[in-house]
């Protein structure tokens, strides 16, 4: 009976450690959520020692059919998105696979990075 608990026990920790794994292709990233004036959601990713990137999210639902709708500037998200090279200027566009909010994660976000957004949002546009 042992042998048999010990077996389910870790027959479960290894389908979950499976289930975990993202699908080849795919990144995960932290990061804050922005809508623009004209209501675009943006991600900004954490930033990195290059850097901040910011991704246009060409889809307002993921696969997970959760919507961004309800998402506030400054609400801190978990994304799933494809994997894209990161570009140092700019805007990124990419679709958005999931997401996850963050409960105790809001942020105020400053004016200046909100001034960038919609500068990077109209030069994206004129392209």
């Amino acid at each position: 009976m042992k042998r048999l608990l010990a077996f389910l026990l870790c027959l479960m920790l290894l389908s979950g450690l499976a289930g975990c794994a993202l699908p080849t292709g795919h990144m995960e990233e932290t990061g804050i959520f922005v809508r623009t004036q004209e209501g675009l959601p943006v991600f900004l990713c954490e930033p990195r020692q290059d850097g901040t990137q910011y991704i246009l999210l060409l889809e307002e639902w993921g696969d997970d059919c959760k919507s961004t709708e309800n998402l506030q500037t400054g609400d801190k998200l978990t994304v799933t998105l494809p994997t894209v090279p990161y570009e140092e200027e700019g805007l990124t566009e990419i679709y958005l696979i999931k997401w996850r909010k963050h409960w105790f994660g809001h942020t105020e976000v400053s004016q200046e990075t909100l001034d960038k957004i919609e500068s990077l949002v109209a030069d994206h546009k004129a392209q």
